[in-house]
């Protein structure tokens, strides 16, 4: 079999590639993949509170600024030469 023969999961897994957690993602039901998404979101959340409480709500002020900069510069397309 040659390479072009060769499914992509094939070649990904010849690659070096895990796909076994993408395959164990997708042998749940969508609206198991929501909730394991919104469990995360939520435990992102708590860990915002988390560090306001540690660090006070100026850290968590200064911390967006540097994320919303973060955004701004890799939204800007690279120069073109």
């Amino acid at each position: 079999m040659n390479e072009h023969e060769k499914s992509a999961v094939e070649r990904a897994q010849e690659y070096g590639i895990d796909i076994t957690l993408l395959e164990s993602s997708l042998k749940l039901t969508v609206d198991q993949r929501l909730q394991r998404l919104q469990d995360a979101v939520d435990f992102f959340h708590e860990c915002e509170k988390a560090r306001e409480a540690i660090y006070g709500k100026e850290i968590g002020d200064e911390i967006k600024k540097l994320q919303e900069k973060w955004r701004k510069e890799r939204s800007t397309p690279a120069p073109v030469m």
